[in-house]
């Protein structure tokens, strides 16, 4: 993970209109993942060594940094969690299918035959 996906290039300006529009308090209280979901990219993945950024405290962009190391390493897990889901799903169906066989070749068939009378 850490080779593949953290030590690759930040390359996104800050869409600093978008950033404006976010209503932190309306993510807080209503825990609006969407809106989350919708800016998850612009803080990610935006390049702190940017012009936007020279003026920046450098405590505060190390701590900035380290909540987009945060971010990417939870979407790792969350892309893992996602794939090991559909992995496990497939095998449920195939159990399901070879349960439902076995199942199939165990029934008991009736006999067309008459029984016998005593």
């Amino acid at each position: 993970w850490y080779q593949r996906r953290v030590r690759g290039k930040r390359y996104r300006k800050v869409d600093w209109k978008m950033l404006a529009n976010a209503d932190v308090e309306k993510i807080t209280r209503d825990l609006d993942y969407h809106a989350l979901q919708a800016n998850i990219m612009n803080v990610a993945f935006c390049d702190t060594k940017s012009q936007d950024f020279l003026e920046v405290d450098d405590d505060f962009i190390k701590l900035y940094r380290l909540g987009q190391y945060t971010i990417e390493y939870l979407l790792h897990c969350q892309e893992y969690l996602s794939h090991g889901t559909v992995e496990l799903e497939a095998k449920l169906r195939e159990a399901i299918r070879f349960r439902n066989e076995v199942k199939d070749k165990m029934e008991v068939k009736p006999s067309s035959e008459p029984s016998s009378s005593r």
